[in-house]
């Protein structure tokens, strides 16, 4: 399956953070340890099944806290990248939403993000050359970084209460 410079993006901004949280000690598992890392905003069944660490029963349907979730934002823009040259420059937003069990953990998680999306290399790995072991291909350019800390308020769920949303645009010359 051809993945394309979207799909190869996204699974490299996805890989970023597992890697970089796991390389510096925050494992990434959701069951009994560590921080929950998904791969789409959670959707309203999800969200009810939403649990405090302490609270876990360790069921299926349960998503445990802290959680970061990363998708895909819009629009994605190409636009030329120097007049008379054929190459484009592709920008992809990426939206992060961090969901934490109490304030001080939000806050630690926020700089812990910072710090691995805006001071460490973003490899572009080449998913269509090999899924189990992507070369890299380059390096993507993090631009229009913004946090929004949030407290959820009206959620169906009680333990939803600390966030933040983090917005940037990631760019590749193709």
């Amino acid at each position: 399956m051809r993945l394309s410079d979207f799909g190869n993006i996204f699974l490299s901004i996805f890989k970023h953070i597992e890697d970089n949280l796991t390389a510096d000690g925050y494992i990434i598992s959701g069951v009994n340890t560590g921080i929950t890392l998904v791969d789409a905003y959670p959707d309203s069944y999800t969200i009810k099944n939403i649990k405090y660490r302490n609270d876990s029963t360790g069921a299926t349907d349960e998503i445990v806290l802290p959680i970061i979730s990363v998708e895909q934002g819009t629009p994605i823009n190409i636009e030329p990248f120097e007049l008379g040259e054929s190459n484009n420059k592709l920008n992809y937003p990426i939206f992060v939403t961090l969901f934490s069990e109490n304030k001080m953990q939000n806050l630690q998680l926020m700089g812990i993000l910072k710090t691995l999306l805006l001071n460490k290399e973003i490899n572009y790995y080449d998913y269509d050359q090999s899924f189990e072991n992507p070369p890299t291909s380059g390096t993507l350019i993090l631009e229009d970084f913004r946090m929004l800390p949030i407290q959820f308020t009206q959620e169906e769920n009680p333990v939803l209460r600390w966030g933040v949303d983090i917005e940037f645009k990631l760019n590749r010359i193709i």
